[in-house]
């Protein structure tokens, strides 16, 4: 059974990618768990009384809001073919990434799901604050989930990496979610930069004796740069 951390802020946003990961999950028979950071002073600093409890008051107050969410969420499943998943919820106070980090310390997570939105001011540009602090802190997947996406069952998957320095271990682990998807893989080679360019064909010759030898996965094929 796998695991996956959606992280939400309770835009509609986060809500498209965690109606995303249910039906994702479902698919994979996956275990979710929604978690919400919060470090928001201003907002703890303007309630009356005493610190400690307001922080207390805006974690039952994020609660609140996962369960309501938790609720949205198990109506998506009743719609689903396998709808036994487990939905959890979990609530830390701090920044998002170390929050993060020590979740990952202490549980077996196999794969975060967070949404994504495009800024116009910089077009085609993904990464906020957030999503980029996670990227650079977590050893596992993160699938990031534009706010227009709408979840269909994914049967390809497209691995672009340069051939030469291939990581087995993640192709590995896109083997393992490709398996639970019933997907296939095709790899492109996309040179790295600063380095020397490979011809099509010396490409397709590292990828047959140096990975595909190398993992069982019959799926799994090499595509040229013109049929991308």
């Amino acid at each position: 059974m796998k695991n996956i951390l959606v992280l939400t802020d309770f835009s509609e946003v986060a809500d498209n990618a965690a109606e995303y990961a249910v039906k994702l999950a479902a698919e994979l028979k996956a275990n979710i768990t929604l978690f919400h950071a919060f470090n928001t002073p201003e907002m703890v600093l303007a309630l009356p009384g005493d610190i400690d409890d307001n922080y207390e008051a805006a974690e039952e107050a994020c609660l609140f809001k996962l369960d309501v969410l938790i609720k949205k969420l198990h109506i998506i499943l009743k719609e689903e073919p396998v709808n036994k998943l487990q939905l959890n919820c979990l609530v830390r106070k701090g920044h998002v990434k170390d929050c993060v980090k020590t979740i990952l310390a202490d549980q077996k997570i196999d794969l975060i799901v967070m949404g994504a939105r495009l800024y116009s001011e910089f077009p085609g540009f993904l990464f906020g604050t957030n999503i980029k602090g996670v990227v650079d802190i977590v050893p596992c997947p993160i699938l990031l989930i534009h706010e227009q996406v709408i979840f269909r069952p994914i049967r390809h998957i497209l691995y672009v990496t340069d051939l030469r320095y291939c990581d087995i271990a993640a192709l590995t682990q896109l083997i393992d979610f490709a398996t639970g998807l019933r997907s296939d893989i095709s790899m492109l080679h996309a040179c790295a930069g600063g380095l020397p360019g490979l011809l099509d064909k010396d490409a397709s010759d590292l990828f047959r004796d140096t990975i595909f030898s190398r993992v069982n996965f019959k799926h799994l094929k090499y595509i040229h740069a013109d049929d991308a």
